[in-house]
């Protein structure tokens, strides 16, 4: 497994600033251009989903393939979210606005908990796992309650 952090001279940990990764990814893709492995090791490490699952295999934590258990925390969200996603009802756009801000809050207070938990990381691996896991589904169902947004908005 090529190991993004090093590949893009980054330290190897949860947060990273996302500006020097960028700054950092420039550097190099104008160096070596074209190389494929520096444009994918810039998508991993610059989405947080997708560094945490890079970082926890690096770590050797093997992650569930598809996790059907909702984190604890988000149970009550889910339980507001399955029937503005279901067609059968019929939720207005501003229900599916107001989940959205929900979902959207509840990342940002992920990714500060990600920020906080950045320099002691290696004895948080399964917070860090919990984390992946929370930041996973809150990404899946935005998408999904945008999604639904937008087919709200242009229905007739």
């Amino acid at each position: 497994m090529t190991d993004y952090f090093a590949l893009l001279g980054q330290p190897r940990k949860p947060w990273l600033d996302p500006e020097q990764l960028k700054q950092k990814y420039h550097e190099l893709a104008r160096q070596s251009h074209p190389d494929k492995n520096v444009n994918e090791a810039y998508r991993v490490l610059a989405d947080p989903k997708s560094r945490l699952q890079h970082l926890l295999a690096l770590e050797g934590v093997a992650l569930a393939a598809s996790s059907n258990e909702i984190p604890e925390e988000l149970t009550d969200l889910f339980m507001a979210i399955a029937p503005a996603l279901n067609k059968i009802d019929n939720p207005n756009v501003k229900s599916v606005d107001d989940l959205i801000a929900r979902v959207t809050q509840l990342y940002d207070q992920a990714l500060a908990e990600l920020q906080r938990v950045d320099s002691r990381w290696r004895k948080e691996l399964p917070q860090l796992e919990k984390l992946y896991y929370r930041i996973s589904y809150l990404t899946r169902w935005q998408t999904l309650l945008e999604e639904r947004r937008f087919q709200l908005s242009t229905a007739p």
